[in-house]
């Protein structure tokens, strides 16, 4: 399952391991990623700047992955723009991503 996939790789990365996030949701051209507030929160009890930015990143990431294999040497950019939403589902931040993919297989 394409989510299960994406999931693991995001937990090959140790940063992303400490935040606990988690891959909900993965389709073509979607992707979409839960992160707990416990353990990224500020100091007033919303999450942290940079955890939004993580969450954003990995959302673009995840999106982006679901679709594009770079077989060829070359390189691709995406531009994405999602909404980060609160566990009311309410939009607290819009998130636009530029998401570079590089390929890395060698050619023969």
């Amino acid at each position: 399952m394409l989510k299960n996939i994406i999931q693991e790789r995001l937990e090959n990365i140790a940063f992303m391991r400490r935040t606990g996030m988690q891959v909900m949701e993965a389709s073509r051209g979607f992707g979409s990623t839960l992160m707990p507030l416990a353990g990224n929160e500020n100091h007033v009890g919303g999450m942290y700047m940079g955890a939004l930015t993580t969450l954003a990143e990995a959302g673009a990431a995840v999106s982006v992955s679901t679709f594009l294999d770079v077989e060829r040497k070359g390189s691709a950019q995406y531009i994405a723009e999602l909404p980060l939403l609160d566990k009311q589902n309410v939009v607290v931040a819009q998130a636009r991503v530029t998401v570079k993919i590089l390929s890395h297989r060698r050619q023969k």
